[in-house]
């Protein structure tokens, strides 16, 4: 008798655990692998992938006993360093082998940015950083094209930080493109590196505030601060100088202030400025129309210029708005005569001088100790004229101003209504005299016909540009009210005194 026996040895087991390298009691889900025998002769139904799971594990059974089995890790989990060391074993019957695979977590970098003197955080500076070997780190500390930011650019955020994460171990570098707005950048490039294990790396990159230009102009006798000279300010190249860190003025082109100052911030490097434009009654010193300064960071410098004024004498001409002074507004086309105590015509056109586009009329090389006498004959339409003169002492070595101001003239309004029912009355007829018994002139200046007017649709008479006592008279009823006694009042007079700027 002949006893054949046949036995199947039974399948063997693999487990594959994935850890933190760093601490190998944290298990890392998502780890991805390939898995085949040694002759290549892949396993499972996914082209020999596997995927750890929660528990950070692989377990394949079936494996062909006595078989060598190799691992290979395809893809890291997510802040983690793939271990591109293959590992194999031998199954064995009936038995569970184990494969341990550790990742090193990848490190993180914090970018902060600080004033260089106070230690407070910056806002809005842009850096490019980069691999040693040049190549852009993106969002998530992805190296390449991928997802990354615009040409790797970073930019701090209100706490004035980046925070780049899952940056693999090696040297990167900081390039800082663009200080904040009032800053200049201290050091352009810096590097740093992200150590093994997780490494977390804080670069302190700090930035110096960009200078200050203040440009004093003032009377040479008196040291009175000179408002609305105007100045050119350029680099030591000759581009423009841009104020408010960065907004261009134009054409690089200032203004003195009421204080004679002008003040740039966020400046630094060689300055060039050149007054171009004086005051009337001012003369510009040539040896010191051009005065060059160096301004470095966290640094105030001060220019001072001053205009000699020769004998000079400026009239200026405003209108009253009513809001102040300060709101007055240049009047052009006003007409002054002008003499001297003796009353001899100064200037041109027998004395008489007209206000130009800035409301001024500029006299020039006046003798010392002569009065001078400006009188306003003649003003623009809609204002009244101001006749009463002014006069003042010529002094030497003195720009002196004489200032007048029109009031705007005022408005009548005549309104015709029905006694009884208040309706607009339109076509009767007034008759309009000054108190005097001049005739009312209307827009401004352009006569009526011998100062009759006749109401409109709205039964108005609107009359502008008039002041004075107003006698105001109706001279013609409606022909259909002739008939309506008590409804019609012809003959009657008012009179109305109409102040300046009222109506």
């Amino acid at each position: 008798m002949i006893t054949v026996r046949f036995t199947n040895a039974p399948d063997g087991i693999l487990l594959i655990r994935k850890v933190c390298a760093t601490n190998p009691s944290v298990t890392l889900q998502n780890a991805e692998f390939k898995v085949m025998y040694a002759d290549g002769t892949l396993i499972g139904d996914s082209n020999g992938i596997y995927r750890t799971d929660e528990a950070g594990e692989i377990r394949i059974t079936g494996l062909k006993p006595g078989k060598s089995v190799v691992v290979t890790e395809t893809r890291a989990p997510a802040g983690f360093i793939l271990d591109t060391q293959s590992q194999t074993v031998q199954v064995k019957g009936g038995k569970t082998v184990s494969l341990t695979f550790k990742n090193q977590p990848k490190g993180s970098l914090i970018v902060q940015k600080r004033d260089s003197q106070t230690g407070q955080v910056l806002p809005g500076a842009e850096f490019r950083v980069t691999t040693a070997a040049g190549c852009e780190v993106g969002l998530d500390g992805v190296i390449g094209t991928s997802t990354l930011t615009s040409n790797g650019i970073f930019t701090t955020d209100a706490q004035g930080e980046i925070k780049i994460t899952n940056l693999a171990p090696g040297a990167y570098v900081l390039n800082e493109i663009k200080a904040p707005a009032g800053y200049v950048m201290d050091t352009p490039s810096t590097n740093v590196v992200i150590g093994t294990g997780g490494d977390t790396q804080t670069v302190v990159i700090k930035n110096s505030k960009a200078g200050s230009l203040v440009i004093l102009k003032q009377d040479a006798l008196t040291g009175r601060p000179l408002k609305g000279v105007e100045f050119k300010v350029t680099t030591a190249a000759g581009e423009f100088v841009p104020d408010k860190n960065g907004q261009i003025s134009s054409n690089g082109l200032y203004l003195t202030d009421a204080e004679g100052k002008i003040t740039i911030n966020g400046v630094v490097g060689t300055l060039v400025v050149t007054e171009t434009r004086t005051l009337p009654g001012y003369t510009i010193d040539e040896s010191t129309r051009t005065q060059t300064v160096v301004v470095e960071p966290n640094d105030t410098q001060t220019l001072r210029f001053l205009n000699t004024p020769a004998n000079t004498l400026t009239i200026e001409k405003y209108a009253d708005t009513g809001t102040g002074a300060e709101n007055a507004v240049p009047l052009k086309g006003v007409t002054f005569l002008i003499t001297d105590s003796s009353g001899a015509a100064v200037g041109g056109s027998n004395g008489e001088h007209i206000t130009d586009e800035n409301g001024r009329i500029v006299l020039d090389d006046l003798i010392p100790g002569t009065t001078i006498i400006a009188r306003e004959v003649k003003t623009v339409e809609g204002y009244v004229l101001d006749g009463e003169p002014k006069s003042v002492l010529i002094k030497e070595g003195e720009a002196q101003v004489l200032r007048f101001y029109n009031k705007m003239a005022g408005t009548l309004v005549v309104k015709k209504l029905d006694k009884l029912t208040g309706e607009p009355l339109a076509g009767v007829e007034f008759e309009l005299t000054y108190a005097e018994g001049g005739f009312v002139d209307d827009a401004n200046g352009h006569l009526s016909s011998k100062g009759l007017y006749k109401t409109d649709g709205k039964g108005e008479i609107r009359l502008s540009g008039i002041t004075g006592t107003i006698v105001i008279k109706e001279t013609k009823c409606l022909s259909a009210l002739w008939t309506c006694p008590g409804r019609c009042s012809c003959g009657s007079w008012r009179t109305r005194a109409i102040s300046r700027m009222s109506s």
